[in-house]
């Protein structure tokens, strides 16, 4: 072992020996159960109601989640491919390196087990996913917290302190709303954690913790790491440096002794492969699609030549420097009574974003740190990036430095809401660990050179919150009373407190002291959380807009009313806000209501999809170079037919009437796979109307064919006469393969530990016991997708079987009409069509809040409704239909509806009754018949 450097900070060595051991961990478990436990009792219970869903991007995003998850339990299959919204996407970019990574290991963690017992156990997608964004986040995040306080706070009560203003200050409620910020911090952090513990104790265990973290780190990073902690990471380890200049030489001699000894050499480099392999498998997806998927405002037409990082411009958060006082404002009627913190992006109380309180004990705390020099240098790293990140940073587009930045590295002009994430994340962590030097310096020493400004200091702030506990009964002071009243009340309590332990002699009476600060410090944070949770902002009803996603059964669709999301609208399916995310040509025509007949599947008014799998024969086919996109508002385009960008087949020719020679019929509908019988008469393209990607491949017949680009952005493939067996597949193998070798290498690293471990023996084989829980589950998900697929069509065609015979569908007038087994699948949904309906089972029809209630969205009890005309209105009643089920319609108004139809949908197809037997259909594009007329 190295021993510490001559410049190492006094008291460094007994720091590095403290809490070593059972007794260690032991503290450790009881502490984050304790943050856990507050946490879970105060919030995160309220999530698992059904009534209650989290806020901000953590919703409009949930719809992506839920997908993902649910192609894991149906498919046994990650979710490479999602052509449920935007033209068709390859959502897998956006689950592995951008707003989430669910391909790296601290994902498999969970994911891993979810995909194994998901269909065992029937596990509900939506409660998973509350569960693994509010406990297990918190677990791990605040197991990153403990252990790094460990290395840095000497005494149990300081790291108690940590604890309690990580559980109930304003960082929770970053994940309430950023969910995407919160499930990334604890890779970073964890890796931030082994090289504090390195620059402690500057041993080898801690070198190879800092490699296999690192590891662990490089793969795990997502789009959270460019808001937040490649921020605060490197401000840090730039500071650590600076402060302690002996630990480059202390690393540098410790990779000597590495190297030198047994295995030493083989652990060195499988963790540089593993660490280049992780960075390789994360950037792939970006690689391959680099400029090809954008995020973009959402308003205004989008112009080919986008920049890689979005049409945002000024569109940036910016916070200026006073802003940071937010970290010390118990309640919002100090910004509501005119504090007035605004940008672009409006006012930041109604965004659910003014929530940074970490507790009024931190200003005499860090008072006391600061005058007693605690562990000064890193008092000084930990405070100088919290100033760094919540006020230099922060002022984003207002500060020339970070603007330069934007301007030579597209990806961080997509970072637009950095000012808001960014103070509320680890850099508020790094506060609380410094206020918790003050604790250690209360409890720990006593009439310190200094003291005396201390103590002069302390009164001062006793007697600024008796002032403010004065000004709270003034009139004049009446819109910030609670906020003054508060402040008053514990900044003065704490501040004598804090006073007196500086007079106390023994340690037994600073310890007394410090139960009840740690008491005062808890009901100050509970107060402050309890309002901002009560005033909303991070939860919204579980009704509208705002409902979970649910799918029963993911299956075709002809019209946006039965698309899976339901009521729910996010930036991803029923796209309602932007930004919005596609393809870029997509999006040129996407923005442009004049190029929209290029995509008929898609409902631009409501932004979702309106039909998918759209396959379509086409014979009428002209030629247009692809690069006519460029300047596509001055394209001449045909009226009617289908666009190649090169010159068509000469076999291909229009057809009078091909009658009922030509037919599609849809065999099997997985996100990444589609499966078509074809009947043509002649030869003929087949259009999918799903966006073209370079990992989509065809066959027919079981030999590959080339894919063609249509209408600048589907596929089209060309098809002889006669029958064939079509598949269209997607597989990103290349990225597919670099998870694979760093996977691998992984485990090599982790055997490596395990086997060179010495001391650290029992924590190398929890991680190898980790590391090969996650190969298994990893490896059974992938030997399980080729196969679950058609085992989630058979079994649903045996519920279909066992279930439907014998389900009725009553109409109005006591007419009813049983439904038998359709082509393909279970019964899961039952839509009706009617003239001047008004009202089902006594449910008045509503608007939607916040949408116009003419040509958009209704909603009646459980059921979805669509607006066709002011005389059409359509139910889609969700949820299985059991046996024996009778749907009643008394609550409709008869005497003025001219005619009902009723239809029940399946994956693949779909029967409907008109006031007789049902007809079953299985050809695209699965158009419902119209109403009779009068």
């Amino acid at each position: 072992m190295t021993q510490p450097d001559a410049d190492a900070e006094p008291g460094m060595t007994a720091v590095a020996a403290t809490g070593r051991g059972g007794r260690a961990w032991l503290e450790g478990l009881l502490l984050v159960g304790l943050g856990t436990l507050l946490y879970t009792i105060l919030f995160a219970r309220l999530y698992f109601r059904d009534d209650t869903v989290m806020g901000g991007d953590t919703q409009v995003l949930w719809s992506l989640n839920h997908l993902a998850l649910y192609a894991l339990k149906a498919y046994g299959t990650f979710l490479w491919w999602d052509p449920t919204a935007l033209g068709g996407w390859p959502a897998y970019v956006n689950l592995s390196v951008g707003w989430f990574n669910y391909l790296g290991p601290w994902s498999l963690l969970w994911l891993g087990p979810f995909t194994l017992l998901a269909p065992l156990l029937d596990l509900s997608v939506n409660q998973v996913l509350v569960f693994q964004k509010t406990i297990l986040c918190f677990v791990l995040n605040a197991t990153g917290a403990w252990l790094l306080s460990r290395e840095i706070l000497r005494s149990r009560a300081a790291r108690i302190f940590v604890m309690l203003g990580f559980a109930l200050g304003a960082m929770p409620f970053q994940g309430f709303r950023d969910s995407v910020l919160w499930e990334n911090m604890a890779p970073t952090l964890f890796l931030f954690w082994t090289l504090v513990r390195l620059v402690e104790r500057r041993d080898l265990a801690s070198l190879k913790l800092v490699y296999l973290f690192a590891a662990l780190g490089a793969a795990s990073l997502s789009y959270a790491t460019l808001q937040v902690a490649i921020w605060w990471f490197f401000a840090a380890i730039f500071l650590i440096v600076l402060v302690h200049p002996s630990v480059l030489r202390t690393v540098g001699q410790l990779h000597v002794a590495l190297w030198r000894q047994p295995g030493g050499r083989a652990f060195l480099a499988v963790a540089v492969l593993a660490v280049l392999a992780g960075l390789v498998a994360l950037t792939a997806p970006v690689m391959f699609h680099l400029g090809e998927l954008l995020r973009v405002l959402g308003i205004g037409p989008v112009d080919w030549d986008t920049d890689a990082g979005g049409n945002f411009g000024s569109l940036m958060a910016h916070h200026q420097g006073w802003s940071v006082l937010l970290t010390w404002a118990p309640f919002s009627d100090l910004y509501e009574a005119g504090l007035g913190l605004k940008n672009v992006l409006g006012d930041i109380n109604r965004a659910g974003i003014d929530q940074r309180y970490l507790g009024i004990a931190t200003l005499p705390l860090l008072l006391v740190a600061l005058l007693r020099g605690e562990r000064l240098r890193w008092l000084v790293v930990l405070l100088l990036t919290w100033f760094l990140c919540a006020l230099f940073v922060a002022y984003t587009r207002e500060n020339q430095a970070i603007v330069a930045l934007m301007d030579h590295a597209a990806v961080f002009r997509n970072i637009r809401t950095i000012a808001n994430t960014l103070p509320r994340d680890v850099p508020s962590l790094f506060l609380l660990i410094a206020a918790g030097l003050g604790v250690d310096a209360l409890l720990r020493r006593r009439d310190m050179p200094g003291d005396g400004w201390l103590r002069v200091l302390l009164v001062l702030l006793a007697a600024a919150a008796a002032a403010a506990l004065l000004a709270s009964i003034l009139p004049v002071f009446a819109a910030v009373r609670h906020s003054l009243g508060h402040i008053g009340i514990f900044l003065g309590a704490l501040s004598l407190l804090a006073l007196a332990m500086t007079f106390a002699a023994g340690h037994g009476a600073r310890r007394t002291m410090a139960i009840g600060f740690l008491l005062l410090v808890a009901c100050d944070l509970t107060l402050s959380s309890s309002h901002y949770w009560q005033r909303g902002l991070v939860w919204f009803r579980n009704a509208g807009p705002h409902s979970l996603p649910q799918i029963d059964v993911l299956r075709p669709i002809d019209s946006a009313g039965q698309n899976w999301p339901g009521a729910y609208a996010g930036v991803i399916h029923n796209a309602y806000v932007g930004p919005i995310l596609g393809l870029r040509p997509w999006l040129v025509l996407e923005s442009r209501p004049e190029r929209q007949a290029l995509l008929p599947n898609w409902n631009a008014e409501i932004r979702t999809m309106s039909r998918y799998p759209d396959a379509s024969l086409q014979r009428d086919v002209a030629e247009m170079p692809f690069a006519a996109i460029r300047d596509i508002d001055a394209a001449e385009l045909p009226a009617a037919g289908m666009l190649l960008h090169r010159p068509p087949s000469p076999e291909v020719a229009p057809v009078a009437d091909a009658g009922d020679s030509d037919s599609i019929v849809l065999r099997s509908f997985a996100p990444a796979r589609f499966e078509f019988d074809v009947q043509t008469a002649a030869p003929a393209y087949l259009l999918l109307r799903d966006n073209d990607d370079r990992f989509w491949t065809a066959r027919v017949n079981g030999e590959a064919v080339p894919i063609l680009r249509a209408d600048f952005t589907q596929k089209a493939i060309l098809l002889p006469a006669g029958e064939a067996r079509v598949t269209f597949d997607y597989d990103p193998w290349p990225v597919r393969l670099a998870w694979w070798v760093y996977y691998l290498l992984l485990a090599s690293l982790l055997a490596l530990l395990l086997a060179r471990g010495g001391g650290h023996r029992r924590t190398g084989l929890c991680l190898a016991g980790a590391g090969a829980i996650v190969l298994a589950a990893y490896g059974a998900t992938l030997l399980l997708a080729a196969s679950r697929a058609d085992q989630a069509v058979a079994a649903a065609q045996a519920r279909l079987d066992a279930g439907l015979s014998g389900t009725t569908l009553r109409l109005p007038g006591g007419r009813e009409v049983p439904l038998r087994p359709g082509t393909v699948g279970a019964l899961e949904r039952v839509h009706l069509d009617a003239n001047g309906l008004s009202t089902v089972a006594g449910w008045v029809v509503e608007p939607q809040t916040g949408m116009p209630a003419d040509g958009v969205h209704l909603f009646v009890g459980d059921a979805y409704w669509t607006s066709v005309t002011p005389d059409l209105v359509r139910a889609d009643i969700g949820g299985r239909v059991p046996s024996g089920f009778t749907l009643t319609g008394h609550g409709m108004d008869s005497s003025t509806i001219a005619d009902v139809r009723a239809f029940a949908s399946f994956p693949g197809g779909y029967a409907h009754a008109i006031g007789g037997a049902p007809v079953r259909h299985a050809d695209p594009p699965w158009t419902p018949p119209p109403l009779p007329k009068d």
